[in-house]
C-alpha cells in the first residue's frame, strides 16, 4: 500500500488528504503537516 500512495502522490498533485495519510505513515511528520495544513 505504502508504493502505491507513493506512486499516487508522484503521479497526482498533493492534495492536503494524500499529505496527512503520508505524515501519519511516517509517524514524524504529522506535527508539521498539521501546521502546515491548519494555517493553510
Amino acid at each position: 500500500m505504502a508504493e502505491k500512495l507513493n506512486k499516487r502522490q508522484g503521479i497526482l498533485r498533493p492534495t492536503p488528504h494524500q499529505r496527512i495519510m503520508t505524515s501519519i505513515r511516517c509517524g514524524g511528520k504529522v506535527r508539521t503537516v498539521a501546521r502546515v495544513e491548519v494555517p493553510a
